[in-house]
Parts: structure tokens; C-alpha cells; sequence
């Protein structure tokens, strides 16, 4: 055993300047020396600096390499690692990495992350530590600092005892980019994802104490015979061996084939960007009615009959909808209802008594007689007066409800035909006042009054007043009004 010319030169130097062999500092001996319980040779274990310590020249000399293992690119053993995010006393967060290893039976913290974020210390106790394929042991006093990890996807926290280690962990790579791809597709949050952080430092080691409090007991996701997806507290953990085989996956699409009319549709579409839509062709070549809606307006004017000046018009009921019930009971709850929301409105009382005036002067409606009744076609409608402000005023009016029914039985509106629309184009009528200079206006209200309801339907237009039941004779509230259509 000999030193070679490193090591000679190196102890004769330390002699030279008369220092310990052991902390290679001056005016003590060995036995005096405050680190002799604490310092040995790394590399035999003795009482003396490494740097003096003796080599064979014999045999080869052993090289250790702690927290790295060597691999090549296509067969890689991927640890368990995860980014959380740590808070300290002094309000500072830290975004770092941890490894989670089920062989170490306590758990690790950083020295310098633990003076960083000034964690609580709450004790200091001796650790006997011992390497890999080591025969001997050596004991340390360190800090225990208690903190919290938290996820960097949802509100997820743990919280973990610790103790301080200054050793420094080998760089060790994320989630690779075909992993994350499948996570994505799968809707999977990793807890190491592959993106512009994933070259942060590993600062923390949870050991097997604080293990399972991090990881779930959740099936993993295989991606092949070595290698899976683990759940955890923090996201899905990458852990296993990889070969040089990529994880692929194949998107699974399902199709149906539905066989849809779509003639509907397109006369939709061809009605709304036809040029009639803005009012550019003349109003009398918009009037193209529908089959059923041209038979309908086949059956009015056949039916619609002028008598004494007045025109005599039909309810265009549907043959298939018969009305089963009066409605008899609901138009009176609802209207006794009204009448006792309103019995200390004065104002409101005051004019629905004058419209109910106005129906009744305009001859609009009259008394029934008990023994006119037409039971077949007897329907009450409940109404009430309405106050509706706008920027004119103030206008009132009475509404007749005629979707009102019995329960189980049809309305009104359910036995009465849909009346096409025969009003002209709002936007071709304000184009048109740009043809002449002068414009007229006139209001149509009065015109109503032309119009007389069948004997034979006027019985589906009754409604009660205050124990007086009236039905309508003008329709100002008929199938061409406002009323039986709401």
C-alpha cells in the first residue's frame, strides 16, 4: 500500500503546515479535534481527509455514482415524480419537483429549500445513514420541518414531515411527448407534464412514511407490460420501464347514419334569403301560401257570407279537436280570483268597468240565453284587464285567454286552425314611403267592427262577468283578432 504522487503531495503539505489529518485545520491533534465523532474518509470509512487517504495500486480503483443511474435513450425506467408547489412561514411559494419512493423509509426535504422558505423546524434528531452496497454507517443530527405540497391542478394538498438533506438529486426527465399526448386525449392531468417547467430541480423525496397519502388506491392506466399511469393526489404519475416501443392510440369514432327529409328545411333557407325578405318584390307576389294554408283561406271565403252590410264569418275549427269541456269552472275561479286582487284598486276596477262598457256599446257582445246553448261548441274564456305603460302612455285593454283548459281536456286554441300570416312586409312598407312624397296613414282598429261572428260558433266565445255570462258577436277576438290567438 502506497500513496500515489496526488495523495504524497498532498499529506506532505498538510505535515508541512503542521494541520490535523482529519479536518486538515490547525493548533489541535486528533483527540482534540470537535469533528472526530462526526468526519470519516468517504472512501474507507477512517480518521482521516479523503484527500489523504490510500489507494491500491493493484487493483482498480471504484467509482460510486449516488442519485444517477445511466440508461440508454430507447430503455429508460421512469421514477415516480411529480411538480408541486410549497408555501413558507415567510409567504413565499416555490414550484419544484418531487420523487415519491416507496423503498426509503423516511422522507427528504432540501436544505436550501428549507432555509428558502424558512419552513418550520419541529425537532432534530440523529439519522444513521448507510449507502448502497456500504458496510459501515454514519450517524447525522437533522432538522425535521413540517410543510405543505399542494397540486398544480386543483386545491389538492398533503402534508409531509421531512428531514433536511443537503445531498443534491440527479436530473430526471418528465413525461415524454407521446405520453402527454395520450394523457390529453384521454383528459388525464399528469403530475409531471412535459412543457416548458419540466427541467425544475428535485428538491423533495417522499419516502414510504408519507407515500400512500400522496397516491391513490385507484386502478392505473397500463400502457404496457412495465409501464403504467399511477393516480395521485397530485395528477397521473409516470412510473415503470419503457422500452423503445412509443405508446400510440387510436381514436374510436362512432358513426350512425340517420336519413333526414331535409325538403323543409330548404324551402326555410330559400325563404329567408329570398329577395321578398327585404321587401324588394311587389307584396301581391309574396302571398304563396302553403297547400294547407291556401285550403284553409278556400274554405273562408266560401263560407264568409255578407248579410245587412256585415260579413258573417266561421271559427276555422279543426275537424279532429272536439271541445270535451266548457272550461266553465276555470273561468270563473280565475276571474273571482282577479276580481279579489283588484277589490281595492280603485283605478283598476274603474277601467275594466269602462271597457267592459266599450264591448257592450259597440255591440261586440250580448246576454246569453240559457236556452240558446250550443253545448257541443260551449267554451268559456277566462279574461282580465291589463295595464301596459308605454311612451305614448298609459293603455289598457282586456285579455281573453283562450289556451286556457280543463285539465285533460283541449283548449280553445288546440280545436282553432294556425291563420297564415297576411300581413305585408313591415321592412317593404318603410321602403315604399320612399316611392311618393305624400304618405297616408290610417288606423284599422274600427274595422273589426265589420266583422260578425256564425250563430253557430258563438257559443266557444262565452265568457262571465259578475254572474252575467256574454258571448262575443263582432270577433274583434275571433280567429282574425288578438283575442283567441294570444
Amino acid at each position: 500500500m502506497q500513496l500515489c504522487y496526488g495523495h504524497r503531495r498532498t499529506y506532505t503539505k498538510i505535515k508541512s503546515y503542521r494541520k490535523m489529518f482529519l479536518c486538515t485545520n490547525r493548533g489541535h491533534v486528533q483527540k482534540d479535534c470537535f469533528r472526530k465523532e462526526k468526519y470519516c474518509c468517504s472512501k474507507c470509512r477512517k480518521k482521516h481527509h479523503v484527500s489523504i487517504c490510500k489507494t491500491p495500486t493493484n487493483e482498480q480503483s471504484a467509482t460510486t455514482s449516488t442519485n444517477k443511474i445511466d440508461t440508454s435513450i430507447c430503455n429508460f425506467v421512469h421514477l415516480q415524480t411529480a411538480r408541486v408547489s410549497i408555501t413558507g412561514s415567510n409567504g413565499i411559494t416555490k414550484l419544484t419537483r418531487c420523487l415519491l419512493d416507496g423503498g426509503s423509509q423516511s422522507s427528504f426535504i432540501s436544505s436550501d429549500l428549507v432555509d428558502t422558505l424558512n419552513l418550520p423546524v419541529i425537532s432534530t434528531r440523529p439519522l444513521d445513514l448507510q449507502a448502497f452496497e456500504s458496510p459501515t454507517s454514519f450517524s447525522h443530527k437533522r432538522r425535521q420541518v413540517q410543510f405543505q405540497l399542494s397540486s398544480i391542478w386543483d386545491k389538492s394538498k398533503v402534508n409531509v414531515i421531512a428531514l433536511e438533506s443537503s445531498n443534491r438529486n440527479a436530473s430526471h426527465p418528465s413525461s415524454p411527448t407521446d405520453i402527454s399526448r395520450f394523457a390529453n386525449s384521454k383528459r388525464m392531468k399528469l403530475a409531471d407534464p412535459d412543457d416548458s417547467l419540466s427541467s425544475l430541480p428535485i428538491e423533495i423525496l417522499i419516502g414510504a412514511d408519507f407515500y400512500w397519502n400522496v397516491m391513490h388506491s385507484d386502478a392505473p392506466v397500463k400502457l404496457s407490460d412495465s409501464l403504467a399511469l399511477v393516480p395521485s393526489s397530485f395528477g397521473w404519475i409516470l412510473s415503470g420501464f419503457r422500452s423503445h416501443a412509443t405508446v400510440s392510440f387510436n381514436p374510436i369514432v362512432h358513426s350512425i347514419n340517420v336519413d333526414t327529409l331535409t325538403h323543409d328545411l330548404d324551402n326555410m333557407v330559400r325563404n329567408f334569403w329570398n329577395l321578398e325578405s327585404i321587401g324588394i318584390q311587389p307584396i301581391q307576389e309574396k302571398l304563396r301560401l302553403s297547400t294547407h294554408n291556401a285550403e284553409l283561406m278556400t274554405n273562408f271565403h266560401q263560407s264568409f257570407k255578407i248579410i245587412d252590410g256585415g260579413r258573417v264569418v266561421h271559427l276555422p275549427l279543426k275537424p279532429e279537436v272536439k271541445l270535451t269541456s266548457s272550461n266553465y269552472d276555470t273561468s270563473i275561479h280565475r276571474f273571482n280570483s282577479w276580481t279579489r286582487r283588484i277589490h281595492t284598486n280603485t283605478e283598476f276596477k274603474q277601467k275594466y268597468a269602462k271597457l267592459m262598457q266599450d264591448y257592450i256599446d259597440k255591440k261586440q257582445v250580448e246576454v246569453v240565453l240559457k236556452d240558446t246553448q250550443n253545448e257541443v261548441r260551449l267554451f268559456y274564456l277566462p279574461h282580465h284587464a291589463v295595464k301596459k305603460i308605454t311612451n305614448e302612455g298609459i293603455k289598457w285593454r282586456l285579455v281573453f285567454d283562450a289556451s286556457s283548459h280543463s285539465p285533460g281536456h283541449p283548449s280553445l286554441n288546440d280545436a282553432l286552425e294556425a291563420r297564415p300570416n297576411l300581413l305585408p312586409d313591415i321592412l317593404a312598407m318603410l321602403l315604399g314611403f320612399r316611392i311618393s312624397k305624400i304618405a297616408v296613414t290610417s288606423d284599422g282598429n274600427q274595422a273589426f267592427l265589420q266583422l260578425i261572428l256564425a250563430d253557430e260558433d258563438r257559443d266557444a266565445t262565452h265568457f262571465a262577468q259578475n254572474g252575467i255570462t256574454w258571448l262575443f258577436i263582432a270577433p274583434r277576438a275571433a280567429w282574425w283578432g288578438d283575442i283567441v290567438k294570444q
